[in-house]
């Protein structure tokens, strides 16, 4: 590692750890950490909201399962999150909801 920051040392590159898209971890936060925002928005690059095109990293990352303060931990977790712009407001004010299906999909019903 000394000798690649050596060969940078005059350069403007940053050098990050590599994120491993098959991470399951979990925080007891609702915010998410950045690691796994970083997994969501390459994951994920658009609003997963029907035929919206907005990029991930301009969205929410929204729980598919409502977060809850006090309740059990590990609700923030990448299978449990997805990137929404203002599609955000129909899902926490109750005008939709989704799921996430195994294979990656999102699913919208009206509420």
């Amino acid at each position: 590692m000394a000798k690649i920051r050596d060969w940078l040392a005059n350069s403007d590159a940053t050098i990050q750890p590599v994120l491993r898209m098959d991470r399951h971890d979990t925080v007891d936060a609702h915010d998410p950490p950045a690691w796994m925002r970083d997994l969501l928005t390459l994951r994920d690059p658009h609003c997963v909201f029907p035929h919206c095109q907005r990029t991930s990293r301009a969205c929410d990352l929204d729980h598919i399962d409502p977060y809850q303060d006090h309740g059990p931990p590990g609700q923030t977790r990448p299978d449990n999150l997805a990137p929404l712009c203002r599609h955000h407001r129909a899902n926490t004010f109750g005008r939709s909801r989704y799921q996430r299906h195994p294979d990656g999909t999102n699913y919208f019903v009206p509420d």
